[in-house]
């Protein structure tokens, strides 16, 4: 085996294996190649793909042109721009390393539609590198189960990373007799040290917020669910967490709002679609845009879908697009299936997870749209699947989102909804951290005095410095949606002190907002007929 040495960087040849590093000169040159052929495939890389990752001494300086360039702005890569960005020093260097005619080398024998295949080469290639680094003997002598005598690196040659990496679970799954060490996520005697203090104080405790989405083209605060955020805590990695309705309620539209929030923090959401085309979610994006950034309001949802786009409309989308992709276009992807299938959402989001670096993961729409008489096999695979997507949310620390369709009947019309709605299902409600039920705002409900009027309140402070409760007067021309917390393992439910939460609609742009906090009656629709 021949690994010229001199090709990495200080410190690599001395600390890994021969054969940990055969063909890695290869691997990185593949992946800086196909990025200066067609470079938006740079904002496919994960973050945790950076110059530093590289370990060849080509590998990683090209890398680090690449990135001075996508900082500046650029689309594509050519000799008078790379040579224009570089300073004297670094352009003598670059033709140190064969200039631009290397460049021409190395994309000329790539092909873009092998891209998926070099990207995972690459990444399967540093996981075995993290293997390594955490203990694993990559070149013990195995047998397989077929009876060869290899090593996990010589197994390894022509697997995908997400094979690599299975692999490594079934054998420390297989470990446990009496235990199941996969499960255990933490252990200890329990105390409250400073220690234990320090971690509060420093906010781990705390989930990513879904208050703010930013700031406005203006540069005020994007405030979108500020009083549920500080009910819940933000979303918390390693949890999963879902928002219930039935069909038209705007599930999706309220998960959008919440995706937004957690783009904006860097936050980098994957969402696996059953529902929507790639299109459908793209025209909800921009009028969201639109109209939270730009407070833009003459594009709506409905004028997209029509085609109908005057010239102020055009600019406005030119801009919204710019801005989107500057704050939040890197962190969020849409992954379209034709039907639910929780096996396959999965196993894609898995790949994603270690690939792209995803942190969380969104699967729109998780369906309980049988009666209730149906089968009990039907219910008891519902309940599975969401098992097995908490166990992925835990085992790789990613915080999980997903929309539950409820049937109709198992609503009951009930006006105060809680997990019975999940009817057969509602032991799903045991793996989640978070379950939001949303239903739209009834007529009657506005009824001041009635049986059934909403209470709507919120809290100010008085003239004594006090928070007290102050009746909100709903808007008649308005629409609203009333969300309920029916668990939430850091704070209070809906269901302990009856409060709900007012979120106005501005469906025509995808846009929810919380308007107040509200008292739902504890009755049925049908009562107010």
């Amino acid at each position: 085996m021949t690994v010229n040495m001199q090709e990495f960087v200080n410190g690599v040849a001395e600390k890994y294996p021969k054969e940990l590093l055969q063909n890695r000169l290869t691997v990185e040159g593949n992946i800086i190649a196909i990025i200066f052929k067609e470079p938006s495939i740079y904002n496919d890389l994960g973050s945790d793909i950076s110059q530093d990752v590289m370990l060849t001494k080509s590998g990683r300086f090209l890398f680090s042109i690449i990135s001075l360039l996508k900082e500046k702005g650029y689309a594509v890569f050519d000799e008078v721009t790379i040579l224009s960005e570089l300073s004297e020093t670094l352009r003598d260097k670059f033709e140190g390393f064969g200039g631009w005619r290397s460049i021409q080398k190395l994309t000329s024998i790539v092909d873009l539609s092998n891209s998926d295949v070099i990207i995972d080469e690459f990444n399967k290639s540093n996981t075995l590198i993290k293997l390594y680094d955490s203990g694993f003997n990559l070149n013990k002598e195995i047998i397989t189960s077929k009876g060869i005598k290899t090593t996990p690196i010589k197994l390894f040659a022509n697997w995908d990373t997400q094979s690599v990496l299975n692999w490594y679970e079934e054998k420390i799954a297989g470990c446990g007799v009496s235990v199941r060490s996969d499960l255990i996520t933490d252990e200890g005697l329990l105390n409250f040290d400073d220690d234990f203090i320090k971690r509060l104080q420093r906010g781990e405790q705390r989930g990513v917020s879904i208050a703010t989405a930013g700031k406005d083209i203006d540069g005020n605060l994007i405030y979108t669910f500020p009083y549920l955020d500080s009910s819940i805590g933000g979303f918390k990695p390693g949890t999963l967490n879902a928002i219930g309705g039935t069909s038209g309620t705007g599930k999706s539209t309220l998960m959008l709002n919440i995706i937004m929030s957690l783009a904006s923090q860097g936050t980098k959401v994957l969402i696996i679609n059953n529902e929507m085309t790639k299109d459908d979610y793209q025209c909800m994006l921009l009028g969201w845009v639109l109209y939270k950034v730009f407070h833009y309001h003459n594009l709506t949802r409905k004028k997209m879908a029509d085609g109908i786009f005057s010239d102020e409309d055009l600019e406005m989308v030119k801009k919204a697009n710019s801005y989107y992709e500057k704050v939040y276009g890197k962190n969020i992807k849409i992954i379209t299936l034709s039907d639910a299938d929780m096996d396959l959402s999965m196993q894609i989001a898995k790949k994603e997870i270690v690939r792209n670096g995803y942190t969380c993961i969104v699967v729109d729409t998780f369906k309980l749209t049988i009666s209730s008489d149906s089968k009990d096999n039907f219910w008891m695979k519902l309940v599975e699947d969401s098992r097995k997507y908490n166990k992925l949310c835990a085992g790789y620390n990613v915080i999980g989102l997903m929309t539950i369709q409820l049937a109709i009947s198992s609503s009951s019309g009930q006006l105060f909804l809680d997990a019975s709605s999940l009817s057969n299902s509602k032991q799903i409600k045991e793996v989640l951290s978070t379950l939001l039920l949303m239903r739209k705002l009834q007529p009657y409900e506005r009824e001041t005095g009635s049986p059934y009027d909403i209470r709507a309140f919120r809290h100010k402070k008085n003239s004594e410095g006090k928070w007290e409760k102050v009746d909100y007067p709903l808007d008649q021309d308005n629409n609203y949606s009333v969300l309920f917390v029916d668990k939430n393992r850091r704070g209070v439910d809906s269901g302990s002190d009856g409060v709900a939460f007012l979120l106005k609609q501005r469906l025509d742009y995808s846009v929810y907002s919380e308007s107040a906090k509200c008292y739902p009656a504890h009755k049925k629709a049908v009562d107010a007929q």
